[in-house]
């Protein structure tokens, strides 16, 4: 069985610590965290032209920007999150189908 790389460990604990405050699940989080999940989704898709899909280009764009203004911003939501974006740009280069798999099974729990 293969290892699993350290950025997608960071993802999974990263999302149980920011889902509950003290025991509560917040709707704003949960928000965010489908933001920056579909972004990254949507992203990995239209790169990899195995699936069209509608803002496919747009996330590439979202993600690969250097702007780490506004509440929406890539950056911003990785710092919510505590994950390095650059961490995640590099796994979409170079193992994106494993940071995908990553995302779709914590997005159906």
């Amino acid at each position: 069985m293969a290892r699993q790389p350290a950025i997608l460990k960071q993802l999974h604990k990263n999302v149980s610590l920011h889902e509950t405050v003290k025991g509560v699940r917040h709707p704003e989080v949960e928000l965010w965290w489908a933001v920056l999940t579909t972004g990254v989704i949507d992203c990995i898709s239209w790169q990899q032209h195995r699936k069209p899909v509608k803002f496919g280009e747009q996330a590439f764009e979202w993600i690969f920007s250097s702007d780490a203004d506004g509440l929406g911003s890539f950056e911003t939501l990785c710092e919510l999150f505590n994950i390095n974006p650059d961490d995640i740009r590099d796994k979409i280069i170079t193992d994106p189908q494993a940071l995908k798999h990553a995302l779709v099974g914590k997005k159906k729990q």
